[in-house]
């Protein structure tokens, strides 16, 4: 190797060293701004922690939560407004820093009002959360708070994910379970997770959690995981009865045509199989 060739070894690896000093700066100048007024165990910790072992995302924990009961699907109904919503935006917020709390806003269309209950008001009840002044519902639709989320902090991405309760599916429709404050277009799942059950195409019920629950063991015993046979419970209404196929009817030279060349006449679909 020349002389020349060591000097431009050697500009590239004073280049590559300031680079990474520049790097190292700004990523501390970040960490020491970050550290006043932290709170120890927050969430601001916990990103000042990440950012400082040179990462910028984690995960939080998710604690444990109570939700109210469901014993049954007649203590549901009994209890709780029951709809058919499609969530169409989500919204994740810092609801508790120092529990490390992220929480996320849905806001659900209601395709069907099956059922609807007063929302609890007594001593002990409480009071339903307000949603941020940012959002807003109209009247056939619903704010639904969630735990779990993905929040960014001093550019550090958090996230919480409830094992037990995924995340709702913006293309997928929803039987829910819901104490509604109608005044805030509020929505609460009292019961939680066992309390929302994704509904297919065919209006087929599936739980969205895998946690034990009467209410999912009954829906699928009394009524057999069907939307049609619930919404005929709660409404009275008759499903919609199938169209009656129109009777097939065609010359029988076209069925002897199909059946002497080797094929199988359908009736069902008037077609040659």
């Amino acid at each position: 190797m020349n002389l020349t060739s060591n000097r431009f070894l050697l500009i590239v690896l004073i280049v590559i060293a300031a680079l990474v000093g520049v790097s190292l700066s700004i990523r501390q100048s970040q960490v020491k701004g970050f550290q006043v007024g932290v709170v120890p165990g927050s969430l601001e910790a916990l990103a000042q922690t990440t950012l400082s072992e040179g990462e910028n995302s984690a995960d939080v924990p998710m604690p444990l939560y109570e939700y109210g009961s469901a014993e049954g699907i007649t203590d549901a109904f009994s209890k709780y407004s029951v709809v058919v919503a499609h969530p169409v935006s989500s919204s994740s917020y810092v609801w508790d820093s120092e529990n490390q709390i992220i929480g996320t806003w849905y806001k659900f269309v209601i395709d069907e009002t099956l059922s609807s209950r007063p929302f609890p008001v007594c001593d002990t009840c409480q009071a339903s959360p307000s949603p941020p002044s940012s959002l807003t519902a109209s009247t056939n639709e619903l704010l639904i708070p969630k735990f779990g989320g993905v929040v960014t902090i001093n550019g550090v991405t958090l996230t919480s994910n409830d094992p037990n309760f995924p995340s709702y599916q913006p293309s997928q429709s929803y039987l829910l379970f819901l104490e509604v404050d109608s005044t805030k277009r509020v929505g609460l799942l009292g019961a939680g997770p066992i309390a929302a059950f994704s509904v297919s195409s065919t209006g087929v019920l599936t739980p969205v959690t895998q946690m034990p629950s009467l209410l999912a063991d009954q829906i699928a015993q009394t009524y057999g995981n069907s939307l049609s046979a619930i919404r005929t419970t709660l409404t009275g209404s008759t499903p919609t009865p199938t169209p009656t196929p129109t009777p097939c009817s065609v010359a029988n030279q076209v069925i002897n045509a199909c059946t002497n060349n080797g094929g199988l006449w359908d009736p069902a679909t008037c077609t040659c199989n």
